[in-house]
């Protein structure tokens, strides 16, 4: 058949008349379970779900805002003194204030 000629529905149906229905070799369903079930008995596997797990993820996160808590409350319970801390960088910071428009002595 040249480009140019137009199939009709008749000779589309007369094209399939030869066809059978696909068959599964043997055994096939069997295999594919076999190798799911081996998937899933492997050590990367079982690791793999319990880390995407959601009770492990959110476990996780109370852990964390538990630590964050925990190093907060540390922290605003000491109560450290930052005004004697800075006063020396201040002192130094005073004396050495130049005018950058006078010249150097």
């Amino acid at each position: 058949m040249n480009m140019s000629t137009k199939f009709t529905p008749d000779l589309i149906i007369e094209s399939l008349e030869g066809v059978q229905r696909a068959e599964p070799k043997p055994f096939l369903h069997t295999r594919i379970l076999a190798r799911m079930a081996k998937e899933e008995t492997g050590g990367f596997a079982l690791i793999f779900r319990v880390i995407t797990a959601p009770a492990f993820s959110l476990a996780i996160a109370v852990l964390f805002i538990l630590v964050n808590s925990y190093f907060m409350m540390k922290t605003t319970d000491s109560n450290i003194d930052t005004s004697d801390l800075n006063q020396g960088i201040v002192a130094e910071y005073n004396q050495h204030s130049l005018n950058p428009y006078e010249l150097p002595k």
